[in-house]
């Protein structure tokens, strides 16, 4: 993940780079939380914390309502919760 991570991050918008930046590898980010730190939709807190997992730079635990992500640590190469 660590060569592709220049081109994913090329890709971000700005709520995705402020989320990456604002948050350790030892917080699970909370899609509800997302959506009132940034004032945006279900479909677009979604979409954007999607493209991050894609990215390989969140990874997602749980589903539905019970549904967190969590930063990966690229020193170990694994998320971390």
């Amino acid at each position: 993940v660590p060569s592709r991570l220049p081109a994913a991050i090329s890709r971000l918008n700005i709520r995705q780079l402020r989320l990456l930046e604002a948050t350790d590898t030892r917080s699970e980010i909370d899609p509800r939380h997302y959506r009132r730190r940034f004032e945006v939709s279900a479909a677009t807190a979604r979409r954007d914390l999607g493209e991050l997992v894609k990215c390989g730079l969140l990874a997602r635990l749980g589903q539905a309502r019970a549904t967190r992500y969590v930063k990966i640590n690229f020193a170990e190469g694994v998320a971390l919760s």
